[in-house]
């Protein structure tokens, strides 16, 4: 049950118009029962109230945090950006989450004594976490309903003991219906059906729910418009602890133009095989498709011994590479797969059509094919029409190996585990032996860096530095420094590598592929591949390496510019913590009127607190003016001048607080009213 509004609640108005840290005895007690959290702030930022509540969604005691600025509570626990609206009084209400605790809450502010304000924090995790799953469902919903709509498709659910039926978006779009006109019972969808369908799914349903086995079933229906429908439904059936049916799910599907194509192309394929005219054999070599007519050859145990292929039209022997007519399966090289003698036995057995898209090794190609039995029950004659999709498997397959090499981008952050990761995936998918990336300094007397390279175990690493003339053709250097890919195929034939023909074949080299890439309109990488056998590239295989050579030269540029972040970070973070001198970054505090009255340590080295003798960690708990009282006002002013003039001081001056001399360099910082000291104690010099 969510808190009441603290700004509304009528047990509170003196609570709200008291100061915080001066409240009476009573309102302690209120605030110590209280099921939300509430904080006193003082007019300077500090806690000076902390009730259970809160200090529970806090994550921290009240006593490590009472007296203290938000902001400079230890753990730090807090989100950076309720600190913030904590610090400036933002408008409230506003919801954060604390990691710290794993909840939200919904913060409201109200104004106290002396400048002070009251802060109530709501718990409202629950309410956050029912708006998520409901954010979520509804985005669920919304893709099954994009997804039914786009396949034509639908799903409903009954529950057994009322037979009532709860049916998607989709399944009302399938009967051409809505919610509000379509009430759903058994003997409705009866009436709905074709006659002859009727008596036929109900007894599979019934066996199902008997059996609790899945089921399948075609169902023509008659929609309000009057057109008829033919809906294959697939479904199971789920039981209950005790194995009871308790519902039935079903997933459906309008297949009436597939059912129109298939028969239209089973009435012309059916009139192709058994027309023995002119025109039929026109037709017949005219056709796109590959057509082969078979007999199937039994054994006495009616199994599939082998398969006699009887007539092929021109466009089969194209796609197949041979004529098969009046050969056995058996005898055709290379061997087909085992699967092919089960397909072809099944159709002429069953005289049930089966359309499939399977790998045939004897191409080494992907086929789309369409299977049925000529002629009546015991003929063993099957004909298959088919189509070569092997291009557009082949280009999903590249979709999805692109996809498995973005992910690696996004995952990986090094470019040795970019460079690793992808290079390895290339190779084994494309079956190369080497992929290597190369620096281009031509500059350089061995202008080739191969800084990364992945290799099989029987070719070798080429990582090292090379002379271009040793390796490259003018050719090739011509075509890279153009941008052009460079393929070559075999370099002890090809011209252009015939020079370093030796070279190649020493590093396992026969065959390779090239990619440049500019930046400033000069040739800087080369990523490469390589095979240790001649091979006549694809066209496709080189559009998917250039595909990837264009998304990895970036990501390999952004990978080491943050790899030399990371060690300018860590080298400015060693030099920052063993320094000799004392390092301060500040922030400048002014006054109403804008004149430096105060600054805020931001961030100090161990240095500091040897070269002043105070505590890091206090300074870092408050301002200079606290840390120091007496610090003379020329610091104040000459802090102030860097950060107005945004021009670096250098001077000596003495701290008569601390008893010391220093030499200062004070230079602005990019963040606004912040500038940074270096400190150089020189009191043992001047005395």
């Amino acid at each position: 049950m969510p808190a009441p509004n603290p700004s509304s609640s009528p047990d509170l108005p003196f609570l709200v118009a008291a100061l915080p840290g001066q409240i009476s005895a009573d309102a302690c007690t209120l605030l110590h029962t209280m099921p939300w959290g509430v904080l006193g702030l003082a007019a300077d930022g500090t806690v000076t109230v902390l009730n259970p509540a809160a200090s529970a969604l806090w994550g921290v005691e009240a006593a490590e945090v009472l007296g203290q600025l938000p902001g400079r509570v230890v753990p730090a626990v807090l989100p950076p950006q309720l600190v913030l609206d904590l610090a400036q009084a933002a408008p409230t209400p506003a919801t954060y989450w604390l990691p710290h605790t794993q909840q939200w809450i919904c913060m409201r502010t109200a104004p106290a004594g002396e400048g002070g304000r009251w802060v109530y924090w709501d718990n409202v995790t629950s309410g956050q976490q029912a708006r998520h799953h409901r954010r979520k469902r509804r985005h669920t919903l919304d893709r099954l309903a994009a997804l039914e709509q786009a396949s034509s498709s639908g799903s409903y659910q009954v529950e057994l003991d009322t037979m009532t039926f709860h049916l998607s978006a989709g399944m009302y779009r399938l009967f051409g219906e809505t919610p509000a006109t379509f009430k759903v019972t058994p003997a409705e969808v009866e009436a709905r059906s074709h006659p002859d369908d009727v008596v036929s799914v109900r007894e599979i349903l019934a066996q199902a729910i008997l059996r609790k086995q899945p089921f399948r079933y075609l169902r023509r229906i008659f929609r309000p418009d009057g057109q008829l429908r033919t809906l294959e439904t697939h479904g199971s059936i789920i039981c209950d602890a005790a194995g009871h049916p308790v519902q039935m799910l079903g997933l459906v599907q309008d297949i009436t133009e597939r059912q129109q194509a298939e028969a239209t192309m089973l009435g012309v394929q059916q009139k192709l095989a058994q027309q023995a005219t002119d025109q039929y054999r026109t037709l017949f070599r005219a056709l796109d498709e590959g057509y082969l007519l078979a007999q199937v050859e039994f054994d006495e145990q009616h199994q599939t011994v082998d398969i006699l292929y009887l007539d092929a039209n021109p466009a089969a022997t194209r796609m197949m590479g041979q004529d098969y007519t009046g050969k056995h399966l058996r005898d055709i090289t290379p061997p087909s797969e085992p699967y092919w003698y089960e397909l072809f036995g099944r159709v002429a057995r069953t005289g049930v059509s089966e359309r499939l898209e399977l790998y045939a090794q004897t191409t080494d190609g992907w086929y789309d094919f369409y299977m049925f039995r000529i002629g009546d029950e015991g003929s063993a004659r099957v004909a298959v029409v088919f189509r070569d999709v092997t291009e557009r498997r082949q280009r999903e397959a590249h979709a999805a190996f692109l996809t498995g090499i973005q992910d690696d981008f996004s995952r990986l952050a090094t470019p040795d585990e970019i460079m690793q990761a992808s290079s390895a995936k290339i190779c084994a998918y494309l079956q190369l032996d080497t992929c290597c990336f190369l620096d281009i300094d031509q500059n350089q007397e061995y202008d080739l860096q191969v800084t990364y390279c992945w290799h099989s175990p029987s070719s070798p690493d080429l990582r090292g530095a090379y002379r271009s003339q040793d390796f490259l053709s003018a050719e090739f250097i011509r075509a890279s420094r153009a941008g052009e890919p460079t393929i070559i195929c075999d370099t002890q034939t090809d011209a252009r590598a015939l020079a370093s023909a030796a070279t190649y074949t020493q590093l396992g080299i026969r065959a390779m592929v090239g990619f440049p890439f500019h930046r400033g309109g000069e040739w800087q990488y080369l990523f490469s591949v390589s095979a240790a056998a001649p091979r006549h590239w694809q066209p496709d295989e080189v559009e998917l390496l250039e595909e990837v050579a264009r998304r990895l030269f970036p990501r390999l540029e952004r990978a080491r510019a943050e790899e030399a972040l990371r060690r300018s970070e860590a080298r400015y973070r060693s030099l920052f913590e063993t320094m000799a001198e004392g390092f301060a970054v500040c922030e400048l505090v002014r006054d109403a009127q804008g004149r430096a009255v105060d600054w805020r340590y931001i961030e100090l080295n161990p240095a500091w607190e040897r070269q002043t003798g105070l505590s890091r960690e206090a300074a870092f708990q408050t301002t200079a003016r606290h840390l120091l009282p007496d610090l003379e006002q020329w610091w104040y002013e000459a802090f102030e001048q860097v950060v107005d003039s945004g021009e670096a001081s250098r001077f000596e001056n003495y701290v008569e607080t601390l008893g010391r001399w220093y030499q200062v360099v004070v230079f602005p910082q990019k963040e606004n009213q912040r500038f940074a000291v270096l400190y150089d104690d020189i009191t043992d010099r001047k005395q």
